[in-house]
């Protein structure tokens, strides 16, 4: 057996896995060994290395019937689950870890890192806490529908994917929408959404976290919006036949995909049934990398910017505070950028600038901790009285609610981003 197990078999049959997921269940064997022996030739691999591999991980023998009849004899679904179990066992780095033995050792720390540091930490506690109803709030999509499913990395990539889910409502009515987040700045924001049927976080990137998670989803279609790579989740999509697609993404070449030792990670985007560009240097840089299931359809946040222009509300406080001052709208800062602005906005803006004022993160330690910094007269926009209008000599507004950063931008002259 260790034989026929070479160091890089592991790999190569995460390759394979994921090339048959991509074909037709019902492809006959003959066809089924003529794209296979394909794509060894077109990766330059050694089809007697591969084959056995192949073998062996189909029946745990080096010797039977002919391979392609065992794949037609199993289905794909079986053959999948057993490469797969095949690269569990015999594989030194477990499952997708196979592709960077390091990545499993890294998945525990990290997960024993946010546990350490949640009591002090507000974000990792709102990870582990909304993990912890993930499973719960699934229980809301039912049996008798198809799902897609939806993960977007955090607010701004869900932005960039509404369009698309909002599209997809429209044209398949029949399907239930599920949503997930990794960051809580999307998911505290977006939770209840009305535009999807369940909101959940993705689960931590282990086995049994993303086989759980698969298991109670049950999605037909997985979108991924524009990243967030995670190798278990991908690995078992493909394992399972569920067709993933990634939109909106971009890739320039000095990202770990195109590195000399990120040959593991470049792997993942093979696990795409298509991967949906921006740009055409982002199609020519995978195609380079010999992903070739790429097509540019551009940026949806021109789609969603298109719809927010139509949309914009109507904001008085903002309206009066920039009536007769030149206005400055500072969008989604973190303390580092308003380290940067207020000392200029305290001592050496003129007397008819003002400050608009959209923290990334919105909480009471926050807010006074911005309220502290600033030497000249500000309100939060809750605390605005349309009748009594704004106090005299404002000069900062601080808006301390979500939802409203995309129509404010209109009144500014300047925006900081």
């Amino acid at each position: 057996m260790k034989k026929r197990w070479k160091e890089d078999s592991a790999a190569q049959l995460t390759e394979l896995a994921a090339l048959l997921a991509t074909q037709p269940e019902d492809l006959p064997s003959e066809a089924t060994e003529e794209v296979v022996k394909a794509w060894i030739e077109e990766k330059g691999y050694g089809l007697g290395a591969v084959m056995n591999c192949f073998r062996l991980a189909l029946v745990g023998a080096a010797k039977g019937p002919h391979l392609f009849d065992i794949t037609a004899l199993l289905g794909r679904r079986e053959t999948l689950q057993r490469l797969q179990r095949a690269i569990e066992v015999l594989g030194e780095a477990g499952r997708t870890h196979c592709m960077n033995p390091l990545y499993s050792i890294a998945g525990i720390a990290a997960a024993a890192l946010l546990h350490l540091v949640a009591p002090f930490h507000r974000k990792a506690r709102l990870i582990i806490e909304g993990r912890r109803e993930t499973p719960q709030r699934l229980k809301g999509l039912t049996t008798d529908r198809p799902v897609v499913w939806f993960h977007a990395s955090s607010l701004g990539e869900f932005e960039q994917g509404r369009p698309l889910m909002e599209a997809w409502r429209k044209a398949h009515p029949e399907y239930q929408i599920l949503l997930s987040f990794f960051s809580p700045s999307g998911y505290e924001v977006r939770r209840d959404y009305a535009g999807a049927d369940v909101v959940v976080y993705l689960p931590s990137d282990r086995s049994s976290s993303v086989r759980r998670f698969l298991d109670l989803a049950h999605p037909a279609v997985a979108i991924f919006i524009k990243y967030d790579f995670w190798p278990t989740m991908l690995s078992e999509l493909a394992t399972r036949s569920i067709p993933t697609y990634l939109v909106s993404a971009i890739f320039r070449p000095d990202q770990l995909f195109f590195r000399s030792y990120g040959g593991w990670y470049l792997r993942l985007l093979h696990l795409f049934r298509r991967l949906y560009v921006q740009d055409e240097a982002s199609r020519t840089l995978l195609v380079e990398h010999g992903v070739e299931s790429v097509k540019v359809t551009g940026d949806t946040r021109f789609d969603r910017v298109e719809e927010i222009a139509r949309a914009a509300k109507d904001i008085p406080a903002v309206a009066e505070l920039a009536r007769d001052r030149r206005l400055l709208v500072v969008g989604s800062s973190w303390p580092e950028d308003e380290a940067i602005l207020l000392p200029y906005f305290n001592e050496e803006a003129p007397e008819d600038f003002a400050l608009v004022l959209a923290p990334h993160e919105i909480h009471e330690e926050h807010l006074r901790a911005i309220e502290s910094g600033i030497k000249r007269p500000s309100i939060r926009l809750s605390e605005y009285d349309e009748a009594k209008g704004l106090p005299d000599g404002t000069a900062c507004i601080i808006i301390d609610c979500f939802g409203l950063l995309s129509s404010v931008y209109r009144y500014g002259r300047w925006a900081y981003v």
